[in-house]
Parts: C-alpha cells; sequence; structure tokens
C-alpha cells in the first residue's frame, strides 16, 4: 500500500510497502515527490505503487550510482581463494581498478533513478578537458581511455538493469570522441641493423630478449613467460604456453595468454639458437658462481641470481639503449610489429602470419596491419639471419 504525506513547497512524502524480504523485514520505498496539490501526490503514488507490483522499482529506488558499483564488482571482480579472478583475469580486474573508482567519485552520489542520458554526456565529455586526469598530470584523457572508461560505466549499468534497480540504459546513444588509429611502430632493415651492432656490447640477457621479441614476434608478458622446457634448440623451435606480468599489488604472476591462438610453436632462426645456447651456458655459470643465493626457476628471463626479471625492467634498459645510441625510439612491442611486418615484406601468406603473430583470427591480423600489406616492399631475403645474425 502507498502512504502519502505533504512535505513543504509543493514536496510530498510517498512511502509504499511491498511485502517482506527473506528475512522477515518489510520492503519499503520511500521517496520524495513534486505535486500540485496532495490528491496529484496521491494520484503519482497510486502508479508508482502499480510499477512496483510489476517488478519495476526504478523509479522510486533510493540506491545511488556508488552503491551499485559496489554491488557489480562483488560479482564481476570477485577473486578466489588462490587470487585468482573468478569470471575474468586477475590482471584486468586490477587494471580497471582505477576506473571503478573514478567513476564512484565523479557519479557515485547520484540515484540511479536520477541517472539519464545528460548526466553521462555531460560526464563523458567532461573528461576530454584539460584537469581529468588524475595522475597530476597536465591535460585531457586520451579518446581510447576515454572510450574504455565507458564500456566499463555502460557494463555497471548494464547491471543495474538486470538487477530491476534501473528501466533504461542512460549510456545509450552516448556520443563519445572521436579515435584515431595509433600508427604502428616498425624499424626499417637499416635501423635494425644498426640496433643490433650496438646489442653486441650489451649484456646476454637483454641480447636474448631482443632476439627473441624481434625474430619471433612475441608479447612482452609472453617473453617473461618463457621457460627452458619450452625451447627445443635441437628442434629449432619455441612454444608459447604461458605469459608473466606485474600486478599491482601482488608482484610478479604467471598469467593467461592473451587468446587461445595465443598458444603457438615459432621456428627459430638459427643465429638465435646459436645465442640462446651461449646464453643457457651462462645462465648455468651464474648459478653455479651465486650458490645458495640462486633462486630455481625455470625461466628464461632472469637476473644474476636468478630471480624472474620484472617486465618493466626489460622495457627501462630498452629505452636507455635507444637513447645512448641515438636510435629512434620505438616500444618493445613495436620490436613485435617489425616481425610480423618482415613476414608481411617476404610475401607470407595471412594465414600463416595470425598464426605466428598468436591473432585469434587472420580479420585482426589485417585489421592492424592492412597497410603494410599495401606498402611495404617486398623481399625474399633472409631477412633475420642476414640482418640479426
Amino acid at each position: 500500500m502507498a502512504y502519502t504525506k505533504e512535505l513543504k513547497n509543493g514536496k510530498y512524502r510517498v512511502i509504499i510497502s511491498s511485502g517482506y524480504d527473506s528475512a522477515g523485514k518489510r520492503i519499503r520505498h520511500d521517496r520524495v515527490i513534486e505535486a500540485a496539490s496532495l490528491d496529484e501526490a496521491k494520484l503519482i503514488a497510486g502508479k508508482m505503487e502499480a510499477e512496483i507490483q510489476k517488478g519495476d522499482i526504478s523509479s522510486v529506488t533510493t540506491v545511488t550510482f556508488a552503491e551499485l558499483v559496489d554491488r557489480f564488482s562483488e560479482t564481476r571482480y570477485a577473486v578466489d581463494s588462490e587470487g585468482k579472478g573468478v569470471k575474468m583475469a586477475i590482471t584486468t580486474i586490477k587494471k580497471n581498478e582505477n576506473v571503478i573508482e573514478e567513476l564512484k567519485r565523479s557519479l557515485g552520489a547520484i540515484k540511479l533513478r536520477d541517472m539519464n542520458y545528460e548526466t553521462v554526456q555531460r560526464y563523458i565529455d567532461s573528461l576530454s578537458f584539460d584537469g581529468a586526469r588524475r595522475d597530476g598530470k597536465k591535460g585531457k584523457l586520451a579518446p581510447k581511455t576515454i572510450r574504455n572508461r565507458f564500456i566499463i560505466l555502460k557494463e555497471i549499468c548494464k547491471y543495474g538493469i538486470r538487477l530491476g534497480l534501473m528501466k533504461n540504459n542512460p549510456c545509450e546513444c552516448v556520443q563519445l570522441p572521436k579515435q584515431r588509429k595509433p600508427e604502428i611502430e616498425i624499424l626499417d632493415i637499416d635501423e635494425i641493423k644498426t640496433m643490433m651492432a650496438y646489442l653486441n656490447d650489451e649484456p646476454i640477457k637483454y641480447r636474448v630478449a631482443v632476439g627473441i621479441l624481434l625474430s619471433c614476434g612475441l608479447r612482452r608478458s609472453e617473453l617473461m613467460g618463457l621457460e627452458w622446457k619450452d625451447i627445443d634448440l635441437d628442434g629449432g623451435v619455441v612454444n608459447i604456453l604461458r605469459s608473466s606480468q606485474y600486478i599491482s599489488g601482488i608482484g610478479l604472476r604467471e598469467t593467461e595468454l592473451k587468446t587461445n591462438a595465443s598458444r603457438r610453436t615459432i621456428p627459430l632462426a638459427q643465429g638465435l639458437i646459436n645465442l640462446l645456447a651461449e646464453y643457457k651456458a651462462w645462465q648455468e655459470q651464474q648459478r653455479l658462481e651465486a650458490g645458495q643465493l640462486w633462486t630455481e626457476t625455470d625461466r628464461l628471463m632472469v637476473d644474476d641470481f636468478g630471480k624472474p626479471l620484472n617486465p618493466d625492467s626489460v622495457g627501462q634498459w630498452f629505452e636507455r639503449f635507444l637513447d645512448r645510441h641515438a636510435i629512434r625510439h620505438i616500444s618493445l612491442h613495436g620490436l613485435r610489429h617489425t616481425y610480423v611486418s618482415m613476414l608481411i615484406s617476404k610475401n607470407v601468406d595471412i594465414k600463416t602470419v595470425s598464426a605466428q603473430a598468436g591473432h585469434s583470427t587472420p580479420t585482426t591480423t589485417l585489421g592492424v596491419y592492412a597497410h603494410l600489406f599495401k606498402k611495404l616492399d617486398r623481399t625474399t631475403a633472409n631477412i633475420f639471419d642476414s640482418a640479426l645474425y
């Protein structure tokens, strides 16, 4: 039943009872409305009561967006006793934590019944102005960052609809800033030769890292997850079976590969086979010299005491290395792009390129590298052995 009480300035409190919960407590919906008279207020209350009886409580709920976010996080971002994500990878959960907190700060106080298209559009627009960053740096958020945040916001609202707390998704029809496709970073043959010449004077673990990324096209996390049992020096192949990432608040952790297709076998160039054999002998010598200080793992990328390297340490070394020798800056991932561009330049068919890159479908490969199929000069030279070794 509905109870209506007159307040001040044309406002009325409506309290509607709708049975009892599982604990035997009466369920009450309390909302303040505006009306021209008590009779009109009672009419509005009657319509609200009818909606509740149909199971639609979106118009009377007092739940805030922050409360919805918490309920969403409890289910979507649940973690088991081993610290693994129940519904998604722990890396994704950790990556989204800051976004969740930012959404709560910006929109948390708004009641779900008051959230609409205008509320969301105004928030999204605000991210394109200076001061939107929360890391203390000046400037606005990149269109890709805004889009990623919007995707999570939309997913939360969909969850609210499933719970019956929201009638419509306020994210529908919201316009996002245009997102420009980033340029693919790749090195040309002359730059590769220059880099490899300088690389000869670097520690062997970094020579191995660059050699694998450049001539096998691995993702950084796949490189860090490599173990010696994954490498068949006699057969000349490497098997990609796992990845390893640094997760904020957790540390280094073995993680799942990006896609099922990421589990693949890649042939090794002879020069890289020789380098890996040399690296294995170096690692064995390090183990003997370190004695009890050595950490026993089968990982390929380790420090002088056998402890797995932090992925960031390789990237930081690579930046300093490029600076020292005035080589054009690209990221470690740019070495993977360079590998794929080499395959394309050798007229390797798209299915093989896709399989070697670990993409889920050739369509993914075409979407990223289509321009290279059109622009790169074709060559049949043995690029890997002649350029790298």
